[in-house]
């Protein structure tokens, strides 16, 4: 893979690149939205605020876009002023027109939003995500462009495996990100559901929840230690799984030899 051209210095990189280029008026409706944007909801009080500074000031900072189809721009930077000047009904707005490709169009959207602390953290796990099985980004190469650690971006992407009535809730600000992370290291999707619950109900803390987690950690250590007594018995791993009066055991084996000599210990056991 070739080296990805690093944006760690995000926005400010990216308009310090436009310095000298042209800025031309263009019609608002000849802009399309940026078909990369992850940013799904907008704040409309802020919005309302950012079109009374236009309506007085004007648009100070020019929009970024890029060729689109026949007559028309893609958007790549600056959706809330464009947002802003539709709803003020401007006839034209400032614009500087480059050359993006796509992986480009998107890094910049991303960009953009996490410095403006604009994305939710289901938003920006959606964004990451797209940029690995889009673009084929490592999270390596992911924290040299956000300038966030591999751990920070693995532990948003992390909050894709939950439900997505779950995920809608960290969206709508209902619970965080922190408590997401506490309900993803429940694995009985009944206990997880029930604390999720409680976190709407009661308005149960990050804390409290890692505390509760914990709990239900230790009183698996009995499990734990069933699992290590059988794996040192038929010297393999055994994994215990269900509950204390219903679930099953599973014997891992590798090869044909190994499941004939599980299988006569087996019956050894049993006779």
């Amino acid at each position: 893979m070739s080296k990805k051209e690093p944006l760690g210095r995000g926005l400010s990189a990216l308009i310090d690149a436009e310095m000298g280029l042209e800025v031309i008026e263009i019609d608002p409706e000849k802009i399309e939205p940026n078909p990369y944007q992850p940013r799904k909801q907008f704040n409309q009080e802020k919005l309302n605020e950012l079109v009374q500074s236009i309506k007085t000031q004007g648009i100070i900072q020019p929009l970024i876009v890029t060729k689109g189809r026949e007559d028309k721009y893609t958007l790549v930077v600056g959706e809330r002023r464009w947002r802003a000047a539709k709803i003020l009904g401007l006839k034209t707005v400032p614009v500087i027109v480059k050359e993006m490709n796509n992986k480009q169009i998107m890094e910049s959207a991303l960009i953009e939003n996490i410095q403006r602390e604009d994305l939710n953290p289901i938003e920006l796990a959606h964004a990451y995500k797209k940029l690995v099985d889009e673009f084929k980004y490592t999270q390596e190469e992911l924290s040299e462009i956000v300038g966030r650690s591999r751990s920070s971006i693995a532990n948003v992407l992390r909050l894709l495996r939950l439900p997505e009535h779950m995920q809608i809730a960290i969206q709508e600000n209902k619970i965080t990100e922190g408590h997401g992370r506490a309900l993803l290291a429940i694995e009985d999707e009944d206990k997880r559901e029930k604390l999720f619950r409680k976190m709407l109900s009661e308005k149960v803390t990050v804390r409290e929840a890692e505390k509760r987690v914990k709990v239900r950690k230790e009183k698996d250590i009995t499990i734990q230690d069933l699992e290590n007594r059988l794996s040192s018995i038929f010297q393999t791993r055994v994994s215990i799984k269900g509950k204390k009066k219903k679930g099953s055991i599973i014997i891992d084996y590798y090869s044909k030899e190994q499941l004939d000599g599980l299988i006569n210990l087996l019956i050894g056991v049993k006779g």
